[in-house]
C-alpha cells in the first residue's frame, strides 16, 4: 500500500521574496549592462515570481535577447518606479 504525498511545492513557493538591498542590486546590473545580472536574475527569479507573479517573467525574456534596457524597464516598473 503506497502512501500519499502532498505535492512538493514548486521553487517559487518556497523562496523568500527578494530584499531591498537585491532588487538594488539587480537594478544596478541592469542598468550597467553587466553581463552577471543574467546569473543574479537566475538567482532571484524564484522570488521574483513568488513576489510579482507572471508579471516578472518579461525580465527573463529580456536577458536572453541581451536586452538590459527592456529587463531594467520591467524591474522598474514591478517596483513601483521608472
Amino acid at each position: 500500500m503506497a502512501l500519499l504525498r502532498p505535492p512538493r511545492p514548486a521553487p517559487a513557493d518556497l523562496a523568500p521574496p527578494p530584499t531591498l538591498m537585491e532588487l538594488d542590486q539587480f537594478e544596478q546590473l541592469l542598468a550597467s549592462g553587466d553581463f552577471t545580472a543574467g546569473a543574479q536574475f537566475r538567482a532571484l527569479s524564484p522570488g521574483l515570481l513568488k513576489q510579482f507573479g507572471a508579471a516578472a517573467q518579461p525580465i527573463g525574456l529580456h536577458l536572453r535577447r541581451h536586452d538590459y534596457a527592456g529587463a531594467l524597464q520591467v524591474l522598474r516598473g514591478l517596483r513601483g518606479g521608472a
